[in-house]
């Protein structure tokens, strides 16, 4: 997740590219989302949202003048990318409500209806476009999507935020008669997963430390060499220089008339010390 807390206060942060500190002027970007933890999972998906579109607005500046086709840096699944709209739907709605003018504001029934025939599959590229077009469009400045406009991928991710509008304006239906505990019905917005964290980098010092564990030839290796290895710095320096082949060879106890080439554990311990 990409959420911190510090001094008991929750923000959305992410962290800038390197090529693009320079043109942002700082290492990470972050927004605050409160002392409250459910209400700052509620304003998490925007805020983020909303930093990865500032991120791709540096990208643009940093790209000017090179026309290019830039895959998405943030991807997102058509069910993930529904989720997202609908909790920043719900978001606003929460600010609507603080503001005196909201009674005046009211369900469209007409929306509702072309919504409902975009999700079934009737409504063009046109009628999509007039939908969520705009949507889909903060969506790839945000580097969540890179899907061309009309093919299957664009119409895919249209017809799941026709999902996610309908979803919340059934919502604020609810919330019009003040019940606040509806949630989603339709499985792409109530089944969507979120995204996966990048993996941990892994140090090259558990990496050996795993390796010489779970592997036994090794240690016969090493002692047939008489080399031992130390952790210095940021790599593995030997301690003992390696003996010679003949030595070695004999270590090994090359059976007569056998060469240290036809000694597959002597011959290997032998190339390792070279």
């Amino acid at each position: 997740m990409h959420m911190v807390t510090r001094k008991g206060r929750y923000h959305a942060r992410l962290v800038i590219p390197k090529h693009l500190r320079e043109i942002l002027g700082k290492t990470e970007l972050r927004t605050p989302l409160g002392g409250d933890y459910r209400q700052a999972l509620k304003l998490l998906p925007g805020a983020v949202a909303q930093l990865q579109h500032q991120i791709a607005l540096a990208e643009r500046k940093a790209g000017a003048g090179q026309p290019q086709a830039i895959p998405a840096r943030y991807p997102l699944a058509p069910d993930q990318l529904a989720h997202s709209l609908y909790t920043q739907r719900l978001a606003f709605d929460d600010e609507l409500r603080n503001d005196p003018r909201w009674p005046g504001v009211g369900i469209n029934d007409l929306l509702v209806q072309r919504l409902r025939f975009a999700i079934a599959g009737k409504a063009n590229d046109v009628e999509l476009g007039d939908l969520v077009g705009a949507q889909i469009e903060r969506f790839r400045a945000a580097g969540n999507t890179s899907a061309e406009r009309g093919s299957t991928e664009w119409r895919e991710i249209a017809r799941a935020l026709c999902h996610a509008e309908l979803e919340a304006l059934a919502r604020a239906a609810e919330r019009d008669e003040g019940d606040f505990s509806g949630t989603p019905a339709s499985p792409i917005i109530r089944d969507a997963q979120p995204p996966e964290d990048a993996p941990k980098p892994v140090s090259m010092k558990k990496l050996w430390n795993d390796y010489v564990t779970n592997v036994p030839v090794l240690p016969i290796l090493l002692s047939c060499e008489r080399r031992s290895m130390r952790w210095q710095g940021s790599m593995w320096q030997r301690q003992i220089p390696p003996t010679s082949p003949r030595s070695a060879s004999k270590r090994c106890r090359t059976p007569a008339g056998q060469g240290r080439n036809q000694s597959p554990t002597c011959s290997l311990a032998w190339r390792l010390g070279q």
